[in-house]
Parts: structure tokens; C-alpha cells; sequence
């Protein structure tokens, strides 16, 4: 045989009642022989010559076009150690082995929920990055027990646990209401570390609850700055997302620096997160991915 391109050779053809070809390595084909050989076809290959000669003529026959594997993601629950005890968090992340994914994600809540919140949205940014979705502190199976009263600077220090627990070096935000706030000030406070914040109806001012206090022992000057501020302090991109009913606390903010967006959204919160997940992963895939 005498190759005559890469992975292409020649065949010899001999005259008998029935012959055999093999073409590059595939298993051999038998076929009939006539006067005159017109065609040998292959799995893989189509060759044409004349019997008795060297066969001059072959091409690579076309393979029908692969599909592309539907990503998957799969879904679990865990915990992680913080300065208030186990955090309670619900995750994502593809099904592939995450050789390829994209930057993590943690989603924050808003008051009186859980992780749950992102139940529906979850599995479908799982399917190419890690996401998290854990209880706040004093909510849902997080310690301390639900009705502690917390202030917001204690909640921004457990996501800053977490983050550091799972030794996250870059990660993104999306945060609703009490988890907006709290993403906008890791934002603040961990500029190198947090890459891009999703913040959906950021309230003005931390809201009065009986487990969100506006004040502790800590400084309270974060909890009483107003939305406006706060955004203004944040450098890194970020994008501002207003369902289309927000409640009353919320102020539609402008934009204030070049790398911020804002949108108006048709969607009511409830469908935001349940029916209407998949067209908000679009959105957030959008944003984040750019």
C-alpha cells in the first residue's frame, strides 16, 4: 500500500470470485467481483477504481452531524461552618465535571425566605457553573435558630465566611431585596475577590424586620446608607433588575457609573422565580457571560 495522504492509501485489487479491501484500518469489506469494479464503499470511506489496478480515487464519506450533548446539572443540599454555626445551602453545578465552568455563583434571598427562593433558577445556571443558593443566618435550617435578630453587617460576614470556606477566588452575585443589600456590600468589600453583582429590587434602606436588625454591636453605618450610595460605591459591573412589582421601598435607581445597567422588568416576582426562570437565566447568562 503507498499512502498518499494523511490517513488516505491506495489499494490493490486482485482478480478472484470475491475480494476483500480494507481502507485505512476499517474492518475489510467484501464485495462481488465483475469485469470492472465500479465502487467499494466503507463505513467511512468511498473508493472507486478499475479491477486489477491501483485503485486511485477515494473520498471521506460524510458523517451525519453530531448533536449537541444537553448540559445537565445536578442538585444537592450541604452545609458550611461560619462564626454563627452551619450555614444550610442548596447547589448546582454541571454534570460534565466543571472542567469548563464558568465563574460560581451565590444567590442571596430576600427576608423571611430561604435558599429555596432560587429553586427553579438554580438547575438551570447549574448547567455550566457551580451555583449556591444557602439559608441566611437565622433562616430556613441555618443556624442560629430562626428569630435571632441579626444585623446586616452580620449577614454580609457570614457570606464572606462562606465565600472564604470554599475558597472561591472569583465569584459573581445575584442578590433580591435583604440579599441585594448584602450583595452590594460584599461587593464593596471584596472588590478583587466578587466579579460581577445581579441586584433585584435593592431596597433603599435595610428592611425593619424582627430578624434583620438596622443596628448591633457593629458599626452601623453600612445598614444606613441609602441605595443610591451604596451603588455608587461599587465598581465592579453590575446590573440592577426591578420586577414589575417591586414593593413600595424600592427606588428605581439610574445607572451612576458606566459599568452599571438597569432594566425594568414585565415579569411579577413570583414568576420571575417559578414559570419564568429559564427566560431570567437567559438574562442573567447574558450579563454574566459577556
Amino acid at each position: 500500500m503507498r499512502e498518499v495522504a494523511p490517513g488516505l492509501r491506495t489499494v490493490r485489487l486482485s482478480l478472484r470470485t470475491h475480494l476483500k479491501a480494507a481502507v485505512t484500518g476499517q474492518a475489510e469489506t467484501q464485495f462481488h467481483a465483475g469485469a470492472t469494479l465500479v465502487a467499494v464503499e466503507s463505513p467511512r470511506f468511498q473508493v472507486t477504481g478499475v479491477l486489477g489496478a491501483i485503485v486511485t480515487q477515494a473520498r471521506r464519506r460524510s458523517q451525519p452531524a453530531s448533536q449537541p450533548a444537553v448540559a445537565h446539572a445536578h442538585t444537592r443540599r450541604a452545609y458550611s461552618d461560619g462564626r454563627n454555626g452551619q450555614l444550610h445551602l442548596m447547589t448546582a453545578y454541571p454534570s460534565g465535571g466543571g472542567f469548563d465552568e464558568r465563574t460560581p455563583l451565590v444567590c442571596l434571598h430576600p427576608e423571611a425566605a430561604t435558599g429555596n427562593w432560587f429553586k427553579s433558577l438554580l438547575p438551570e445556571l447549574g448547567r455550566e457553573r457551580s451555583a449556591y443558593a444557602p439559608d441566611l443566618p437565622a433562616h430556613g435550617h441555618s443556624d442560629p435558630a430562626p428569630g435571632a435578630v441579626l444585623g446586616l453587617a452580620d449577614h454580609v460576614a457570614a457570606i464572606g465566611d462562606f465565600l472564604d470556606s470554599m475558597r472561591l477566588r472569583a465569584v459573581d452575585l445575584v442578590g433580591h431585596e435583604l440579599g441585594a443589600l448584602i450583595a452590594a456590600e460584599l461587593a464593596v468589600q471584596r472588590p478583587q475577590q466578587i466579579r460581577r453583582v445581579v441586584l433585584v429590587s435593592l431596597p433603599d434602606q435595610v428592611p425593619a424586620s424582627k430578624s434583620v436588625a438596622t443596628s448591633t454591636a457593629r458599626p452601623a453605618t453600612a445598614a444606613a446608607r441609602p441605595a443610591s450610595v451604596r451603588l455608587a460605591a461599587i465598581t465592579q459591573q453590575a446590573l440592577l433588575l426591578y420586577p414589575a412589582d417591586a414593593p413600595a421601598n424600592v427606588k428605581r435607581l439610574e445607572p451612576v457609573q458606566t459599568q452599571h445597567a438597569a432594566s425594568s422588568l414585565a415579569q411579577r416576582t413570583d414568576d420571575l422565580y417559578g414559570a419564568a426562570a429559564p427566560e431570567l437565566a437567559r438574562l442573567l447568562r447574558t450579563f454574566l457571560d459577556r
